[in-house]
């Protein structure tokens, strides 16, 4: 294997902390009939990598390189800012999981209708979609209000106040 392969088990387990650099995104797919399948723990450093002169050869490649390279990022970024934002990606994750399975359920429904060529009811589906997923220009829920108003000092010490965070987290969903 190349020296960037990611060398851990994949899908990682809940609670994984065997890398360093390990940052967590949680992606959902679609099977054949446009049905979201269970969340899966992934990473967002992990790429696809193509193995040199072995034509439809590939590998878990990390995107931030060797682990050499994985520890000098950790150091860039540091290790307690990097634990801090994994925390409050965590909390947001959990805080919007139970609200995920209708937008993956939307969006199934959106594929569907373009697999099916009904371009009118894919464009309803993709319009519903993009307004479902549209961030708050102030947060109205109160669960993320009283996230946002008690986490918000401790994400803006961090360098990314909390609306970063929280898009940090969107982009698990959005993907």
């Amino acid at each position: 294997m190349p020296a960037d392969a990611c060398p851990y088990r994949k899908p990682f387990p809940t609670g994984f902390d065997e890398c360093p650099a390990f940052t967590p995104q949680t992606y959902v797919a679609f099977d054949l009939h446009y049905q979201p399948t269970s969340a899966v723990n992934s990473c967002s450093h992990l790429a696809i990598g193509e193995l040199p002169g072995r034509l439809g050869a590939y590998y878990p490649r990390c995107g931030l390189g060797t682990r050499a390279q994985r520890v000098s990022w950790v150091r860039q970024v540091s290790a307690d800012r990097l634990a801090g934002l994994r925390e409050l990606s965590a909390e947001y994750r959990a805080w919007s999981r139970s609200r995920m399975g209708p937008l993956w359920e939307l969006k199934g429904r959106m594929l569907a209708a373009r697999h099916r060529g009904d371009l009118a009811e894919a464009r309803h589906r993709t319009g519903s979609f993009s307004r479902a997923l549209a961030p708050p220009s102030s947060p109205t829920d109160p669960p993320l209000a009283d996230l946002v108003r008690t986490r918000n000092r401790d994400a803006s010490g961090m360098g990314a106040p909390i609306v970063e965070a929280i898009r940090a987290g969107d982009a698990d969903r959005a993907d």
